[in-house]
C-alpha cells in the first residue's frame, strides 16, 4: 500500500458482523499504529439482501458456505443466526479518494439489490 500513489490506492475496510438491533461499534485505532486509523463513515449491508435467479438466494449463503467449508474454524457456528448485518469501516490509509470510492461501492451494491426485508439493503452513516 505505501508504495502506491495515494490517489490510486484500493479502499481497505474493516468489517464486523452484527445484529441490526445493536448499535454500531465505534472503531478505534490502535495507539501508535496510524495504519489502523479509520474514517468516520460506516456502511452497512444486510445479509438478507436477495440476489440470483428470481431473488431466490440471499447473502447469508456466504456465511453458510464459510461454516460448511470449515473456513471459520468453529467461530461462525457459535454465532449462526445472530447477525443480520455487516458493518464496514474505511481505513484512512486507503488515500484521499477513498471516502468517495467507498460510497460509490456501496451505492452500486444498493443499486444491484432490488429489495431487502425490513429496510434498505445498504445504509451509510
Amino acid at each position: 500500500m505505501a508504495s502506491l500513489p495515494a490517489e490510486v490506492r484500493p479502499v481497505i475496510f474493516g468489517a464486523d458482523a452484527a445484529s441490526s438491533q445493536d448499535r454500531a461499534r465505534k472503531f478505534k485505532e490502535l495507539p501508535g499504529y496510524p495504519l489502523t486509523r479509520a474514517g468516520t463513515d460506516v456502511h452497512e449491508f444486510w445479509r438478507s439482501s436477495p440476489f440470483g435467479f428470481r431473488d431466490a438466494l440471499n447473502y447469508q449463503i456466504i456465511v453458510n458456505w464459510v461454516i460448511a467449508a470449515h473456513k471459520s474454524q468453529g467461530l461462525f457456528q457459535m454465532d449462526a443466526g445472530r447477525h443480520d448485518v455487516e458493518r464496514f469501516w474505511r481505513f484512512e490509509v486507503s488515500g484521499p479518494n477513498s471516502p468517495g470510492n467507498a460510497l460509490r461501492l456501496f451505492e452500486q451494491l444498493e443499486h444491484n439489490v432490488k429489495s431487502a426485508p425490513r429496510q434498505e439493503a445498504v445504509t451509510h452513516r
